[in-house]
């Protein structure tokens, strides 16, 4: 039986990305003349597609040559900017690019955790809405695709990316080590929102934005040790990805500058399928407690106030009994029930952190060979109801 050529055949045989062979297929203005010329006559050579009327001689080729494609994947949507083409500003903001190339519109695939509510997670939405509103105003098409883990690990990853002139990719809540493996193999620009949890600054394998994140956990955490309380949990699997890690930092740096201790049998930090987002993970967690502490900080709203339920039903009064505070601000939380008091929280911006994470990609396609960045966006502090002084006895 003959063999049936794949993408990474013709990779292997030229000794480049599986990346760079798709988008040498669609014509895609990113890659040298002689490398489209060379996978073309590869695929020709194995039967793979056929290219005799592109193999013709060029003469001065233009990103305006390269031919229009379409998605025709099932889970893709394309979010059209409305905003006429925008001039390409300084190098140090977003990339030059040449006349032929601004005429057509370009483009930028938007990864996110398949795992992920995003309709109601309202951070998320905000990040999307950001990121959206940021390509409409540079004439960019925004690709949303969902993936997951097994999708680096199967290394189909790629073929999610098969837009003609994708031009890099943004990478939401992809936080699993199997997903900087993909990344490291990707042919493209890559700005991620978040990152693997072990990711420091010295070892980046793309871009990284997210919120500011210890300082800010330092702040509350500084807040409650003012307010008397001495015994404080923390709640948040920090293996989930980098911005946990750096909560987890600041709590545990506010104690040692306090003299305080960080008592383990008062956090809950292991690896958890549902990051103690759910019930039926932090429910049980809480109640095999022999004691419990007088506050806990946790990683973010959505485990506040699931833990705020828990108390309530084990009638402990929040801020009474126990105080407890968030991150990410909410809002369509903030005042929605009596149990689900107005948190002490941090007020992250998503529309920000998304704006800025698609400008960060403009600048990367217009600088590949520059070296990573690691980016904090400002946070800060907001006391509401769900904090106050440290009870005599729990």
């Amino acid at each position: 039986m003959k063999k049936k050529y794949t993408t990474q055949d013709i990779a292997k045989m030229l000794n480049i990305s599986r990346t760079t062979v798709s988008k040498a297929l669609n014509q895609h203005p990113s890659v040298p003349q002689e490398t489209r010329r060379a996978v073309m006559e590869a695929a020709e050579r194995v039967g793979y597609k056929s290219f005799k009327d592109k193999l013709k001689p060029h003469t001065g080729e233009t990103a305006s040559g390269s031919r229009h494609g379409r998605i025709t994947e099932s889970d893709a949507s394309t979010y059209p900017g409305t905003h006429s083409g925008s001039e390409a500003g300084s190098a140090s903001t977003t990339p030059v690019i040449s006349s032929g190339e601004n005429e057509q519109r370009r483009a930028f695939a938007f990864l996110i955790n398949s795992a992920m509510d995003v309709l109601h997670e309202g951070y998320w939405m905000d990040v999307l809405r950001g990121v959206e509103e940021a390509a409409r105003r540079h004439n960019y098409e925004m690709v949303f695709h969902f993936a997951s883990a097994q999708d680096a690990e199967k290394g189909s990853l790629l073929n999610k990316l098969t837009h003609p002139r994708l031009g890099g990719i943004l990478l939401a809540g992809l936080t699993d080590y199997h997903y900087v493996k993909a990344v490291q193999e990707l042919d493209m620009p890559v700005v991620s929102i978040d990152g693997y949890c072990r990711t420091g600054t010295n070892d980046l394998y793309c871009d990284v934005v997210l919120m500011e994140c210890e300082q800010s956990v330092y702040e509350l955490t500084e807040h409650l040790l003012q307010h008397g309380h001495r015994e404080i949990g923390f709640i948040g699997d920090i293996a989930n990805c980098r911005s946990f890690t750096e909560r987890w930092l600041g709590f545990k740096r506010a104690l040692l500058d306090a003299g305080v201790s960080v008592l383990p049998e008062h956090c809950l930090v292991a690896p958890m399928p549902k990051h103690y987002y759910s019930l039926d993970e932090l429910e049980p967690a809480i109640r095999a407690m022999p004691r419990l502490p007088s506050a806990f900080v946790c990683a973010n709203d959505l485990i506040a106030l699931q833990l705020n339920k828990i108390l309530a039903q084990m009638n402990i009064r929040v801020p009474g009994q126990m105080s407890v505070t968030g991150f990410d601000h909410m809002t369509r939380w903030w005042d929605s029930s009596p149990v689900q008091l107005r948190l002490s929280t941090v007020k992250a911006i998503g529309s920000e952190l998304g704006q800025r994470a698609f400008e960060q990609l403009l600048w990367r396609m217009g600088n590949p060979h520059r070296p990573f960045e690691n980016i904090r966006i400002s946070s800060r502090v907001l006391l509401g109801d769900s904090t106050g002084p440290a009870p005599r006895q729990l």
